[in-house]
């Protein structure tokens, strides 16, 4: 008995294989998926009085979806203008990079909104990573929920520090 399939065989189960089923549901793979888990700190301290402050964020990434970048790190630094308890992040543009532990960096840019929930700030960054680096021209996007400010310090001395926790997408 032979036990060589026939070239006709071969094609038809080739051709099925290479179609896939027609029904089947396109999903998204992404690059890239981590936990954010980030301190930012203001100088001087955040209060009911609008003001430019300078702010620092330092980032740790985990959990990360791609097992080569398991996970990393980054920090950031600028100002914010006319930032207060109420206004703490208003819309502007920035760039991020990203450290990876096993690695290599990724440098975002990106633009900044937020909006309150439940007294929670919700912060979302969304851009795209420039190309030459791990992940470069990817789109990106980012979702912190920054815990509720401190009212009663926000109307004395201030509130010098807050921390957040999120998301962080690659190749959307």
């Amino acid at each position: 008995m032979n036990t060589i399939p026939s070239l006709a065989a071969v094609s038809v189960l080739a051709a099925g294989l290479l179609a896939g089923p027609s029904h089947a549901a396109h999903a998204v793979i992404l690059d890239q998926v981590c936990s954010d888990n980030v301190v930012l700190t203001w100088d001087p301290p955040l209060t009911n009085t609008p003001q430019t402050l300078a702010y620092t964020a330092e980032g740790h990434l985990s959990g990360c979806s791609n097992w080569a970048h398991p996970s990393g790190s980054y920090f950031e630094s600028g100002t914010v203008p006319g930032a207060s308890c109420t206004n703490l992040f208003t819309p502007g543009q920035a760039t991020r990079t990203f450290v990876w532990a096993n690695g290599g960096t990724s440098v975002m840019s990106y633009s900044w909104a937020s909006t309150r929930l439940n007294g929670n700030i919700v912060y979302t960054a969304t851009g795209s990573i420039v190309p030459g680096g791990l992940f470069g021209g990817d789109p990106a996007k980012e979702v912190i929920t920054v815990l509720a400010t401190d009212l009663t310090a926000c109307s004395g001395s201030g509130v010098s520090q807050l921390s957040g926790t999120g998301i962080l997408e690659l190749g959307l």
